[in-house]
């Protein structure tokens, strides 16, 4: 098990993501920026298959034609909220390949609820950069015989 020191957590350019560096990554989030500005990061930080999504109402879709690895989603959007997509992904066997990782300024019980549904981790907004780094490689250390890493 990969473990991470203290140089890594504060720059986490410096974990080793080469195994993952072709990892599909989407964002769904209906705020352009905060899409913007994660899909910048990543891309910074060694991810070469990164994508976003802004409209909550094709999301489900979008998701289908990507196929994404790992899927960072956004609880409170104003058409169809991230908890109801995430049931949706369920119910058509989506989560067995597919990290997903919440994204939210929500309430306990609604982090609590994505958990249960599915969702590997939660990052609260306003997001960290280092943090979700951080928690999408260690997700994708947890989970990647799954994925077939």
């Amino acid at each position: 098990m990969n473990r991470l020191s203290v140089d890594q957590i504060e720059k986490p350019e410096k974990l080793d993501i080469s195994a993952y560096r072709s990892c599909r990554i989407m964002t769904i989030d209906d705020e352009p920026l905060i899409c913007r500005s994660i899909t910048v990061r990543l891309r910074m930080a060694g991810f070469l298959n990164v994508t976003k999504h802004t409209d909550d109402r094709t999301a489900f879709e979008a998701i289908q034609d990507f196929q994404p690895q790992v899927l960072l989603l956004d609880i409170m959007m104003p058409n169809v909220d991230g908890i109801n997509l995430l049931r949706r992904l369920r119910e058509a066997g989506m989560l067995e390949n597919m990290l997903v990782i919440m994204l939210s300024g929500a309430d306990i019980e609604s982090k609590c609820e994505a958990l249960k549904i599915g969702a590997v981790d939660y990052v609260d907004k306003p997001i960290d950069s280092q943090d979700l780094v951080i928690r999408i490689w260690h997700a994708l250390v947890q989970a990647s015989e799954k994925l077939g890493f």
